[in-house]
C-alpha cells in the first residue's frame, strides 16, 4: 500500500520497475544512468531522481531529450517522511560514487529501506554492495551500468530484504557510534 501511494505521488505507474538516484550533485553518474536505461529499451523501467543540486537542470535536459523521457521522474529535494516515500516508490537504487565525505550515505539509506543497489564498484560502494545485496557493476560506463540494470530487472526476490538485513546486522547506530569512538580513541593515543 505504501509503495502504491508513493508511486501515485510521483506519477509512476504501479507496475513499473523503478531505479532511484538521490543527490543531483556533479559527476554522480546521472547521465550515464540515463544512457544505460535508454539502451535497454525496456518499457517497464523507470528512473526516479530525488534531490536538487548543481546537475539538476543538466539531468532534466538529458532526460527530456531521451527516448524514455516519459519514464524519468524528478521529485525535487526530499527529507524526512517525504524522503522515505521517495525510497518507497523505488525497487532499487543506483550509485556511481561515494559522497563528498567518502561516505555512501545514499547507499546505506536505500539498503536500510530494503532496496538493493546497482552500484559501481569503486571505493566505499565496493565495500558495501555485493551480489547478495545488490547488483555490482564494473564501471560507470553506460554499458556496464546497463548490465547491472539487466541483472536488477531479472532479479529474484529477496535481494532487497538481504540488503536491509545487512544494515541491521552490520551498520546499526550503536555499531557506527562504537566505530567512531574507537577511531577517536586511536587518534588520541597516537597524538598523546
Amino acid at each position: 500500500a505504501k509503495r502504491k501511494e508513493a508511486r501515485k505521488a510521483f506519477a509512476i505507474p504501479g507496475n513499473a520497475q523503478v531505479v532511484g538516484h538521490t543527490a543531483l550533485m556533479m559527476h554522480r553518474g546521472q547521465e550515464e544512468l540515463i544512457d544505460a536505461a535508454q539502451s535497454l529499451n525496456n518499457p517497464t523501467l523507470h528512473l526516479l531522481f530525488v534531490g536538487s543540486g548543481q546537475e539538476h537542470e543538466n539531468v532534466k535536459a538529458k532526460a527530456a531529450a531521451s527516448s524514455m523521457a516519459e519514464r524519468i521522474h524528478f521529485s525535487g529535494y526530499l527529507e524526512g517522511d517525504d524522503l522515505l516515500n521517495g525510497y518507497a516508490a523505488m525497487d532499487a537504487a543506483f550509485s556511481a560514487q561515494a559522497g563528498n565525505d567518502a561516505s555512501v550515505r545514499a547507499v546505506l539509506e536505500a539498503m536500510s529501506c530494503g532496496l538493493p543497489v546497482v552500484g559501481v564498484q569503486d571505493g566505499a560502494i565496493a565495500d558495501v554492495v555485493d551480489a547478495a545485496v545488490g547488483f555490482p557493476v564494473a564501471s560507470r560506463l553506460p554499458q556496464d551500468i546497463a548490465t547491472g540494470l539487466e541483472a536488477f530487472l531479472g532479479r529474484q526476490e529477496g535481494t532487497g530484504a538481504r540488503a536491509r538485513q545487512k544494515m541491521l546486522e552490520e551498520r546499526t547506530m550503536e555499531m557506527e557510534a562504537e566505530k567512531t569512538i574507537s577511531h577517536y580513541e586511536t587518534c588520541a593515543r597516537l597524538k598523546g
